[in-house]
């Protein structure tokens, strides 16, 4: 299987967001993340894919 890891400012150009909320969101362990030494953090394709999937919201499906 091969896994690629994305760096945080590929994960925000996938977001569409800044990198302090990256990194916010890392200090609070509320997305999936893998730390490589000191400062290097990366994230897994699949579990970002996984991530964003659990948090996608459905629209009430009208019943009248």
């Amino acid at each position: 299987m091969n896994n690629q890891l994305v760096t945080v400012k590929q994960l925000c150009e996938r977001l569409s967001c800044e990198s302090s909320y990256v990194y916010r969101l890392v200090h609070e362990r509320r997305i999936p993340f893998i730390k490589l030494g000191h400062r290097q953090l990366r994230f897994d394709q699949h579990e970002i894919d996984a991530w964003i999937a659990d948090r996608a919201c459905q629209p009430d499906i009208y019943r009248g």
